[in-house]
């Protein structure tokens, strides 16, 4: 606190109130024209006065000031960042970043580069209150660090306490199918590894297109046969190459054979089953291809790439098969 002097007066005394203190405090006697009173409440309203005095006696006291401390700032909670995870590979190159909410939060800024030097060389982009922020347009095989920052009028809060996170996109043409040519079997049972566990679905080292082994599928009889696996982490909108070369020998059967992506949501349900290529209803010319581009539903998240025969009477051979983002 601080006061002007007065004429003729030779100590001053200096009453306040207000914060935790419901009675008045003072400043004793003194000659000097101020007086700390240490420490103070953030957001306390506080009132006080000043008389003086001197060997002929004491004034009255002045007029009661009142003031408010500026409240203590509050700047967004503490919140971290969710996915993708750090160091996550093979991701799109049309990922989308998401992270908690932040307590307080008015709004949220994100930001990614290439340089690994935890700092923001892209520029800061606002997307208000939301928790997420889709990409588009990064380059394939390129590593990515990203962070993100709640704001509001207090401050700034950046996620994981600042640590910047780092994702790599997918490599151009990357084959997301996982033993592709059926050339791994690992318990040596005789079937292709991540493709299920159907025992008339088989590794054959004859014929095959490339490699040592294509995969074989036996005689369904009468009945329907699909082998599969799941390929996680896609995303709704996105074009894939699908393609697979097959071979089917001579029969006098009646039959359909097809290769499929089946398009599942998050709850692992079905949304749409696409064909690539043709269905087979006899003996092929040499080991033929199947091929088309597909574009993956809204609400899509993996799929499963999958071979359908019904009353199936030959056996049939897969092999180079591949599923990738264009």
């Amino acid at each position: 606190f601080q006061w002007n002097s007065v004429a003729g007066a030779t100590e001053y005394l200096l009453e306040w109130w207000g914060g935790p203190y419901s009675t008045t405090q003072q400043c004793a006697w003194s000659s000097n024209t101020s007086c700390h009173i240490g420490t103070v409440a953030a957001g306390a309203t506080y009132s006080w006065r000043v008389k003086a005095r001197n060997s002929a006696g004491e004034s009255g006291w002045s007029g009661t000031w009142t003031f408010t401390i500026q409240p203590q700032p509050q700047p967004p909670g503490a919140f971290d960042k969710t996915s993708p995870v750090n160091g996550a590979v093979n991701q799109p190159t049309n990922p989308t970043l998401s992270w908690n909410s932040s307590g307080g939060a008015a709004s949220y800024e994100y930001c990614y580069d290439t340089l690994d030097n935890n700092a923001c060389d892209g520029g800061w982009n606002n997307v208000g209150n939301t928790t997420s922020a889709n990409l588009g347009g990064l380059n394939n095989g390129a590593t990515y660090y990203w962070q993100i920052r709640a704001k509001n009028n207090d401050g700034v809060t950046d996620a994981n306490a600042g640590a910047w996170w780092r994702f790599t996109t997918q490599s151009s043409f990357v084959n997301l199918v996982q033993n592709p040519g059926f050339e791994l079997d690992a318990d040596n049972n005789n079937i292709p590894d991540n493709w299920g566990a159907n025992s008339k679905f088989t590794r054959a080292n004859k014929p095959h297109y490339e490699g040592q082994y294509a995969g074989a599928l036996g005689a369904t009889d009468n009945r329907k046969v699909t082998i599969a696996q799941q390929i996680p982490n896609l995303s709704p909108g996105q074009t894939y190459s699908a393609s697979c070369r097959v071979k089917i020998r001579k029969t006098t059967d009646t039959f359909t054979f097809k290769v499929q992506v089946r398009w599942l949501d998050s709850l692992n349900k079905t949304i749409r089953t696409d064909t690539i290529g043709k269905t087979f209803t006899g003996k092929t010319a040499g080991w033929e291809q199947v091929l088309r581009d597909v574009v993956a539903p809204t609400g899509a998240t993996a799929a499963r790439f999958q071979f359908t025969a019904t009353s199936l009477n030959a056996k049939l051979n897969l092999d180079a098969c591949a599923f990738t983002q264009r």
